[in-house]
């Protein structure tokens, strides 16, 4: 069981932002049964999500391009994706866990064993299996990319288990009725009690910037976090009454993002418990959310039938170029120079740290980094023998704003004769 437990309440008076929100339609359409629940990130540079009732997997593109694909059985569940970089889904009224490639093929369902089942939520474990919830049946279960099923019952202290995540302590978090679970890899089960009481129950589960445990507590109408050394939960108020929270997810400006399905708004917290929100353009209904490999936050609009996008990042580009006459200035004749680091100097020390937003070049010198709307001072480093040419300062303080896109910028490198 956990240890000392405090709740803290973030009372501030709520204070709305502004991040450009666009939708796009499923094609299934309003009031045809789709309802898209949860969304992820997937390994081909798409998003991926559920159709609640609609008996399909979508996919869209980061330009907002559709493609749904059937499962083959009943409705999706939940999706993830797999250590096999395959697409993973549950179907919970069919008791199977499917998987399909991320061209929508090659789809393959698993039938969980024995009668009573119904899995939930699904997710990648630190183990490289997967692992999912069985919210009605009370268990977790583990499944190897192969198929092969294993359940563990969980204690009778624990009851519901929803969403679930691979925690930063290479176990299993998840949220259920009243408490925070957690689960190793050998399926041995600790829990910790939320401070609001065991009416509460934590929605979906996310891990923070601050390597920390976050989760939505849709009837406690707060945002939790369990410190993951302390075991410690904190709870924080969300200012909008009975808003809800249903996704959360850890976005690119180092805040965590959540959705309101009830108050038609979007949330986001800081990692110290600051709370800000914004309403959405209709009312609908948000769910599940993620981080896109845009750095924009994506998330599924259930009711209305569409897939959201808030734009809260920029992206910025240019080249490394071998500068061979030494004058900084780049010319037909002059090439890429690949597997050079561009990085953003967050602590202005002028030097490359691990913790720096970065990026190499591609074998013809091209660069891309995506990055929070803001200032940010672009630097690289030079390939071992040359020198830099331009630009004379080294570095292009750039402020961005949501959406824009930077081009043309160019690092210059000479041989060191």
């Amino acid at each position: 069981m956990g240890s000392r437990i405090c709740i803290v309440e973030d009372l501030e008076t709520r204070r709305l932002f502004a991040v450009p929100v666009q939708y796009f339609n499923v094609p299934t359409g309003i009031g045809k049964g789709s309802q898209p629940a949860e969304i992820v990130a997937g390994p081909d540079g798409n998003l991926w999500f559920n159709e609640t009732f609609g008996a399909k997997i979508g996919r869209i593109t980061t330009r907002g391009v559709i493609t749904t694909f059937s499962t083959t059985a009943g409705d999706a569940k939940d999706v993830t994706v797999g250590p096999d970089r395959n697409i993973w889904f549950t179907l919970s009224s069919d008791k199977k866990i499917g998987r399909m490639s991320t061209t929508g093929t090659n789809v393959k369902l698993f039938t969980v064993p024995g009668t009573f089942n119904n899995p939930t939520s699904i997710t990648t474990g630190p183990d490289k299996n997967l692992w999912f919830t069985d919210f009605v049946f009370n268990k977790i279960g583990r499944i190897t990319t192969a198929g092969a099923i294993t359940l563990f019952n969980l204690p009778t202290s624990v009851r519901g288990p929803q969403d679930i995540v691979a925690g930063p302590d290479n176990a299993l978090w998840f949220t259920a009725n009243g408490r925070i679970g957690r689960i190793s890899t050998s399926g041995a089960v600790t829990s910790y009690a939320l401070p609001s009481g065991s009416g509460n129950r934590g929605q979906d589960i996310t891990v923070g910037p601050d390597r920390n445990i976050w989760f939505a507590e849709m009837f406690g109408n707060r945002i939790g976090r369990v410190n993951v050394a302390t075991k410690a939960v904190t709870e924080f108020k969300i200012p909008s009454a009975n808003s809800y929270p249903h996704g959360i997810t850890a976005g690119i400006d180092g805040n965590l993002w959540f959705t309101e399905s009830q108050a038609y708004k979007l949330g986001k917290i800081t990692t110290s418990g600051v709370i800000t929100e914004q309403t959405i353009n209709f009312a609908g209904n948000p769910n599940g959310i993620t981080s896109g490999p845009d750095g924009n936050l994506w998330f599924a609009e259930g009711v209305q039938n569409k897939i959201g996008q808030a734009v809260i990042a920029a992206s910025i580009s240019g080249s490394v170029f071998n500068d061979l006459n030494h004058n900084g200035v780049r010319t037909s004749n002059e090439p890429g120079l690949g597997n050079a680091r561009v990085y953003v100097d967050a602590n202005g020390n002028n030097k490359f740290d691990s913790n720096e937003r970065s990026t190499l070049t591609s074998s013809t010198g091209a660069w891309t980094l995506i990055v929070p709307v803001g200032r940010h001072v672009i630097r690289h480093v030079s390939p071992t023998g040359y020198r830099l040419t331009t630009p004379g300062s080294g570095e292009f303080d750039l402020t961005l704003t949501a959406g824009q896109s930077l081009v043309g910028k160019l690092f210059g490198d000479t041989k060191i004769l």
